[in-house]
């Protein structure tokens, strides 16, 4: 789907907690104690038939993201990730069953990310190609700045700004290196929600390369995408409709552009603790 990273989304795995009571039928109220449920994302489905299927430790730590054709066959392209302290410190992606990026975490003292160490394979090994910082502003995160090496420093060379209307980020401005090596402003990304829970959010890494599925706490309805001028890009600007499960999870999507040249549907599939 092109606007939703649900990349991310399948590197990370899902579990969210829902509490219902019941209560008797005489005069006392009592409530009996709450049962809670946890929902974890076992796979998602494409209109096309493709899936990705995620695989999960004994203790619910999603550990392996692969792909499959619509037959079920897997092209070896898979996600295999490693914790320390219960902290996802390193991402092996794989393409045709061999590594060809890795990310490794540091985190602040607050817990939330610090740094993401990235490392590519141009044919002769891993090597660092640069990193992502956070900055943030209390627990919300303010900005992801991407750096690259030049002449053996790193440079600043791209950086994301974001801005919050109580816990959803509203408004993504995206900064890009221009040909005199300055960042300058090159689009805007504005978002609409609805009111229902967010499963994406609050599952530690929330921040994760500033991707707004994971930072706001309910579902985004719409995304309106301006390039520098401020002009509206209809094809990168879309509408979302969201069917639920009972548990008030979402179980449908349907991403339609704004000039209706591009409809995409996902499903997603949980299973239940």
């Amino acid at each position: 789907m092109k606007k939703i990273n649900f990349l991310l989304f399948l590197l990370l795995g899902i579990s969210i907690s829902f509490t219902s009571c019941t209560k008797d039928n005489d005069s006392k109220d009592t409530t009996t104690p709450p049962v809670t449920k946890k929902y974890y994302v076992s796979k998602t489905t494409n209109e096309d038939g493709t899936y990705t299927q995620m695989t999960y430790s004994a203790d619910k730590l999603i550990t392996k993201i692969e792909d499959f054709d619509a037959q079920g066959n897997s092209a070896g392209d898979y996600t295999l990730i490693t914790y320390a302290s219960g902290k996802i410190s390193v991402f092996d992606v794989y393409e045709s069953g061999a590594v060809t990026t890795q990310l490794s975490f540091s985190y602040n003292a607050n817990g939330g990310f610090d740094k993401v160490n990235i490392s590519t394979d141009p044919g002769t090994g891993l090597e660092p190609v640069g990193y992502f910082q956070y900055t943030y502003a209390g627990t919300k995160i303010a900005q992801v700045s991407t750096f690259g090496e030049f002449i053996g420093q790193p440079i600043e060379v791209a950086k994301s700004l974001f801005t919050y209307s109580g816990d959803n980020v509203t408004l993504k401005q995206d900064y890009s290196m221009n040909a005199i090596f300055t960042l300058e402003l090159t689009g805007t990304s504005t978002f609409e929600y609805d009111t229902k829970t967010n499963p994406y959010r609050n599952i530690g890494v929330n921040d994760l390369m500033g991707e707004v599925q994971f930072m706001s706490a309910n579902n985004v309805t719409k995304i309106t995408v301006k390039d520098a001028a401020g002009v509206t890009i209809d094809a990168d600007s879309y509408n979302n409709v969201y069917e639920y499960t009972a548990a008030n999870l979402p179980s449908k999507l349907t991403q339609t552009s704004f000039d209706n040249s591009t409809t995409e549907v996902m499903l997603i599939s949980y299973i239940e603790e």
